[in-house]
């Protein structure tokens, strides 16, 4: 088979889909190391120490092997568009990620066998129900640049890092009685009203210091670009301009929902919306609202925010104000219509596993936040390793 042949069919949506299930162990955002540092003792090491994780030594040779087995999943689930998404992928806090989930999966005793990587390759690389090792050995040389042997036994470590979700999974349990409740809050319709205070409105009433500025700038500088010229890198005067716009909008964001506040001690009972038309603010209804939707605005990037916040709220209640994207936003409920109960038996199983899945989500961000305390990190020696952008 022909190079590009091979790699059009693994590259196809199916193949890719099937391939990245079994080495991902949930989409969860990779952490950030800022600030985290090793003790003055470490120092001596620094050229050859990279971190230390519960106590262990990780060595750069070691964290460079994770960082090569998160680019070759990358490669395996996206294809040719894996360079353009390795920044945004944050690789370099995944490989912590994978080293520190190894490092848990080996107290929990949790390990792959060769039966299981030779059945995993077998399938994946196959033609007409047959394994194809041509076919295997041209797409982990071309595509991944790597040989059989590594490919294989990073597979063997995304297949044990599977195992500690399939574990959390186990022992997740649902009731009808608790699945049939969350469906009911999931699909309810509601009618809502809402304030909205844009963050322009409040943008002369605040100012960024010269030295907040300096300190954030101290951290980010490496990072700001501008992706409107293919991500170049900006200069200094760039950068401070750029900083002071975000900084301004976060800092006015903060007064709206100040400002909000304020109005909402002068409700008492009286009406919401003339309260709210009375101090400025824009008014808006939403009847019905039910989860998913984008409301004006609000906007697609605030829509989660935006649920999650009124997610508690009783009919007739009123929520402490928020930011959003563009400014602050406080809401009424003034309705709650209950969900249809013909669907949900036609909908059950489906929804009963949508669940399951947020569920697992939570249980490994939870897990995850708690291995990476245990993770201390030399930064002299990682900036030294990435000084601007990702190795490709």
């Amino acid at each position: 088979m022909h190079n590009f042949k091979m790699l059009k069919y693994l590259r196809s949506q199916k193949t890719r889909k099937r391939i990245f299930i079994l080495l991902a162990v949930v989409i969860i955002p990779a952490f950030l190391f800022w600030g985290v540092m090793l003790s003055q003792d470490d120092e001596k090491n620094k050229d050859f120490l990279l971190g230390r994780v519960d106590g262990k030594t990780i060595t750069v040779s070691e964290y460079l092997k994770s960082y090569r087995a998160v680019q070759h999943q990358v490669q395996l689930f996206y294809g040719e568009k894996a360079g353009e998404l390795n920044r945004a992928l944050n690789l370099k806090g995944q490989a912590w990620d994978r080293i520190l989930l190894l490092n848990y999966a080996k107290k929990q005793r949790l390990k792959t066998g060769d039966p299981e990587v030779v059945d995993w390759i077998s399938k994946q690389f196959s033609l007409k129900g047959k394994f194809d090792g041509t076919l295997y050995k041209r797409y982990v040389e071309a595509a991944l640049r790597s040989n059989p042997r590594e490919f294989e036994e990073e597979l063997r470590d995304s297949l044990t890092v599977s195992k500690i979700s399939e574990k959390i999974r186990s022992g997740i349990s649902l009731t009808e009685e608790e699945l049939k409740k969350s469906y009911d809050e999931a699909h309810k319709k509601r009618a809502l009203v809402y304030g909205f205070l844009s963050w322009e409105s409040q943008k002369d009433s605040v100012k960024v210091s010269e030295e907040e500025l300096q300190k954030i700038y101290s951290i980010v500088k490496d990072n700001l670009t501008d992706p409107a010229q293919g991500d170049k890198k900006l200069n200094y005067e760039e950068s401070r301009a750029e900083l002071t716009k975000i900084m301004t909008r976060d800092s006015a964001v903060k007064e709206a929902v100040k400002k909000l506040g304020e109005i909402k001690k002068e409700l008492n009972g009286q009406n919401f919306e003339e309260i709210l038309a009375k101090n400025h603010v824009q008014v808006q209804k939403a009847d019905p609202f039910k989860s998913g939707d984008v409301l004006p605005l609000v906007g697609a990037a605030s829509a989660k925010i935006f649920e999650d916040k009124i997610a508690s709220l009783k009919e007739g209640e009123t929520s402490e104000p928020f930011g959003v994207s563009g400014g602050a936003v406080i809401v009424k409920v003034v309705k709650d219509y209950p969900a249809e109960d013909g669907k949900f038996n036609e909908e059950k199983e489906e929804f009963r596993k949508k669940l399951l899945d947020e569920k697992l989500g939570a249980a490994m961000q939870k897990l995850l936040a708690e291995l990476r305390n245990q993770l201390k990190l030399n930064l002299e020696t990682m900036q030294k390793l990435f000084p601007s952008e990702e190795p490709q």
